[in-house]
Order: structure tokens, then C-alpha cells, then sequence
């Protein structure tokens, strides 16, 4: 919701702005006239600025161009600087025999053995981006309308709510299943299961567990108190430990259901930003040393390797896709080359429903599709 606030400037506010808004200047962003003109009260003479020239002759003219490509800017050179702070935590994490010893090791050496001096500056950098992005968020009438593909006024059109996610979610139809590969890949966009729940009335209730998740971001603890309470009602008898079995459901069909309402929206975009780069997740415990090498790759959003490398692409993954516009991909070398697809074969499931599948390498089996991409019926 907005935040309605008076701000009332002093000198010293005015001089931290200032500070702040030449190192942005510093970065490559260039404040218009009429920044200039309400943020200090200055008058700025002869029309508009250079700046606002540059956006008006621009093709890629929406608002939120110059602050994106300051905010991969922050992620590239924060990004090294947070592994590099939190490599020796990691060490000391691994090399710990509890987690009370991790916490006494942080006291005794922890903090000693990183420093935190560039990732400081980096994330001070990064804040002053991201108060940028949000005025430039609103600034492009965020809720109202979006530039169209051919980028005049006459092709405006609504903005993309992420409501996708959840129309997505919500148009699936519940099915009663054995086993997890009784449904696979592709079927996901069109069923709602949960392995080994077969009743009907049992579905359905923690079908409602889920959408309220996806819906509404019901937590994990949270998601877990209802999977109890269900679980008692129905007295199911389900396979695997509770912790287990309660993020495998609450995590896999959160992550779907968010990537299948990313790939509708980076699709009606396209026109005007044709190209994806796929992200790495830094926050992942364990990443997975095929989706670091991805991390960074530009490709057509039409590239056939998105078909089977879009993520999620495992159990747990938190990678995800940004779209990326013809400059800034100019700006990043240009698009790259798909790499080679390498499949393997795999034995899932056991008894009668087991089968032998093809599985991309670096993607875990079960996902090797690209989720919403059939429902979207592309």
C-alpha cells in the first residue's frame, strides 16, 4: 500500500541527497530537469535536459530502462563480494559439529575471519539503486500501464499483475494418485496431486493448504500446521518424514506455480525485451554447479533450451529467469550460445509404476519442462 508522508527538507537532507544522487551520477545515471528542478529547487534553463532527450530518441524509452541496468549492475559487483564475505562462514559452517559450536566459532573467530568492507559498500550502492527502482516504478504508473511492443502511446496496455501464479494454480484439476510419477512433467500444468493421497475429500483439503500458500504466501511453518491438522482428520498414512514430505509439497508447488505466472509475463513482454537471462539463486545452501555455469546466460526467449532448462530445475532450485532487453544484452557481450543438452537415462519410482526416463543433465527427473509453457499452450 502507498505511504503518505510530509518531508520536511533541511540542509543536511539536501546535502545527503546530493551525496547520494552524485555517486548515482557517477554510476551512469543521469537525474532529468525535473528531478533536478523539485529536488533542489533549481531551474534548469533551455528546455529539457540532455538526458531527457536521450530518453525521448531511445527505443527501449520506458522509465524503468536506466535503473535496470543499474541494478545489474549492483548484482554483479555485490554478487562476487557477498561469496567471497560469506565463503569462510561456510567453512566454519561445514567444519562445525553443531550449531551451537557454528555460533561459538562465529564469536571466538567468525567475525575476524571476513571482511565485510566491500560488501557494504556494494549493498550502499545496491539501497540507492533500489529506492531509484521503486520511483521509477511508480514514476511508469505502476498498476496502470505498461509500453507495448512497438513502443508508442497508442500500443499502451495494462500492466501484468502477478495473479498469474495463482489463476495458474487454480485452473489445474485435482487428481487422486499412487505414486509421484503417475502424473509427469508437462502433466503438472493441468493436475493438482499429491503423491499417495487417492481420496477424494482428503485432496481437496490439502489442495486448499497449498492454494492458500500460493495465494496468500502462507509460510512453510504455517502450511505445516494445516498438513497436521489434515492429516489427523483423514488419518492418512503418507510415505516419508513429516519435515520432508511437507516441504517437498509446500516448495514444489510454490516454485511452479510462481515460474508458470514468470513465463506468461516474460512472455507478453517479449516483443519489447526478446531476450532471457537465466539467474542463479546465491541464496542457495547448496547450488548446484550446472545452474552457476547458466548463471548469467542470455538467450532468445524463444530458444529451445528454455523448454527444458526453465526453472525450477530440481528439488529446492530457486533459480529463476529475468528478461532481458536488446541493449542490455549488447551491454552484456550480446546473447549467448544454448549449451549443448546432454541427456542421460534414469530408473524413477519403484514396483509397477517405476520408469526409465530421459533426463537433461543438471536438471533433477520431473523437471526437465518448462512449467505454464503447456498451459499457456505454447
Amino acid at each position: 500500500p502507498p505511504v503518505v508522508a510530509r518531508i520536511m527538507e533541511t540542509p543536511a537532507r539536501q546535502t545527503k541527497r546530493a551525496d547520494r544522487d552524485k555517486a548515482i551520477v557517477a554510476l551512469g545515471y543521469r537525474p532529468t530537469a525535473r528531478y533536478v528542478e523539485e529536488a533542489y529547487g533549481v531551474p534548469v534553463a533551455g528546455g529539457p535536459s540532455a538526458a531527457d532527450e536521450d530518453m525521448a530518441e531511445d527505443d527501449d524509452a520506458d522509465p524503468r530502462r536506466a535503473v535496470d541496468d543499474l541494478a545489474a549492475w549492483a548484482r554483479e559487483e555485490a554478487g562476487p563480494e557477498i561469496d567471497r564475505w560469506l565463503a569462510p562462514l561456510r567453512r566454519g559452517l561445514a567444519d562445525a559439529a553443531s550449531l551451537a559450536a557454528f555460533g561459538d566459532w562465529i564469536e571466538r573467530r567468525g567475525v575476524a575471519a571476513v571482511d565485510a568492507t566491500a560488501v557494504a559498500e556494494a549493498l550502499a550502492r545496491a539501497k540507492a539503486l533500489a529506492a531509484l527502482r521503486g520511483m521509477a516504478d511508480v514514476a511508469a504508473g505502476a498498476g496502470e500501464t505498461r509500453w507495448g511492443d512497438d513502443g508508442g502511446d497508442a500500443a499502451l496496455a495494462e500492466r501484468l499483475d502477478f495473479d498469474e501464479r495463482v489463476e495458474f494454480f487454480r485452473a489445474k484439476l485435482s487428481l487422486p494418485t499412487r505414486t509421484w510419477t503417475d502424473i509427469w512433467q508437462e502433466e503438472h500444468d493441468r493436475a493438482f496431486v499429491v503423491a499417495g493421497a487417492a481420496r477424494d475429500d482428503l485432496l481437496a483439503d490439502l489442495r486448499a493448504a497449498v492454494d492458500s500458500a500460493v495465494a496468500d504466501g502462507t509460510t512453510l511453518q504455517e502450511f505445516r500446521r494445516r498438513f497436521d491438522a489434515i492429516v489427523a482428520k483423514h488419518g492418512w498414512i503418507y510415505n516419508g518424514g513429516r519435515d520432508w514430505r511437507t516441504r517437498v509439497i509446500y516448495e514444489t508447488n510454490v516454485a511452479t506455480s510462481y515460474a508458470a505466472g514468470r513465463w506468461r509475463q516474460l512472455k507478453a513482454v517479449a516483443g519489447r525485451r526478446p531476450f532471457w537471462r537465466y539467474r542463479h539463486n546465491p541464496a542457495s545452501v547448496e547450488p548446484r554447479h550446472q545452474h552457476v555455469a547458466w548463471d548469467g546466460l542470455i538467450l532468445p526467449h524463444d530458444d529451445p533450451w528454455w523448454d527444458v532448462h526453465y526453472p525450477p530445475n530440481g528439488w529446492g532450485c530457486k533459480c529463476y529467469v529475468e528478461s532481458v532487453s536488446r541493449r542490455e544484452a549488447d551491454r552484456a557481450g550480446g546473447p549467448g550460445e544454448a549449451p549443448p543438452t546432454n541427456w542421460r537415462s534414469e530408473r524413477v519410482g519403484s514396483g509397477p509404476t517405476a520408469r526409465i526416463v530421459e533426463v537433461p543433465e543438471g536438471v533433477d527427473p520431473g523437471f526437465g519442462y518448462a512449467p505454464g509453457r503447456r498451459a499457456a499452450g505454447a
